[in-house]
């Protein structure tokens, strides 16, 4: 059995903006695409579907 079978996510908290990321804030000298991030929240004994959510 996989672990998100046994134990499911309740929710995704999905960031709607991205955030760029460099070594020491030299945004200039590291470019990087920006990356996305979220929350991922399990409760213990949750059986139903994962609802996803955008924070804005």
């Amino acid at each position: 059995m996989s672990y998100l079978k046994k134990y499911p996510i309740k929710k995704v908290y999905v960031f709607s903006k991205r955030l760029n990321c460099a070594k020491n804030a030299e945004f200039e000298k590291y470019k990087s695409n920006a990356i996305a991030f979220a929350w991922f929240i399990w409760e213990v004994g949750y059986t139903g579907i994962t609802q996803l959510k955008w924070i804005l």
